[in-house]
């Protein structure tokens, strides 16, 4: 028999137990992942970039910004839903054998939501811009001017992780291995 932690039955675990400052009313996401590899292309371009609009109550309602990705195979659009192909970061990592890595930041203004979806909504067919400078372009205006808009994934990562620096409470970083489809744990920067 389990036995059950009192931590777990706290009806604020979930949210930290502070549930003013993490909350998750919704069951709604936003998560950019950037995608670098060790190549010098990769290290200093970085490969893509995208933006998860995740629906964990309603998978099917999930949304990606994939701008000239081609992630769930061949389509004439940038964007991906969830009756197309599961959107996670799981479904993305088990989908590419790579050696690439990747970057993922879950963005903690959940009001911004359904502006960043409705940005995404509108993009319609290819665009003739890149990954980075699309999803940057979706950020900047509907979720914060401090992302600058930029043509590369390198770039976006940079201005991410400068946004992050200056509010680590609004962003939650994730590192992944493509290769072993885990979580890795990075050191801090001194």
């Amino acid at each position: 028999m389990r036995s059950v932690s009192p931590i777990n039955l706290n009806c604020y675990h979930y949210a930290g137990n502070n549930p003013v400052k993490y909350t998750d009313p919704n069951g709604r996401k936003i998560i950019v992942g950037i995608s670098t590899s060790d190549t010098v292309w990769g290290k200093t371009f970085g490969e893509h970039a995208f933006i998860m609009c995740i629906n964990d109550k309603d998978p099917k309602k999930s949304l990606m910004l994939d701008a000239s990705g081609s992630y769930g195979g061949a389509r004439p659009a940038d964007i991906l839903d969830g009756m197309q192909a599961p959107i996670s970061i799981n479904a993305y990592l088990n989908y590419w054998n790579t050696d690439e890595k990747l970057t993922t930041f879950e963005l903690k203004l959940p009001e911004k939501e359904k502006n960043i979806r409705t940005a995404i909504g509108q993009i319609d067919g290819r665009s003739w811009m890149s990954c980075a400078t699309l999803a940057s372009k979706v950020l900047n205006e509907n979720y914060s001017a401090e992302i600058k808009n930029c043509s590369t994934p390198k770039g976006l990562l940079d201005s991410l992780n400068k946004y992050v620096k200056k509010h680590p409470n609004e962003v939650t970083v994730k590192h992944y291995d493509f290769r072993t489809k885990q979580e890795v744990v990075q050191n801090e920067e001194k």
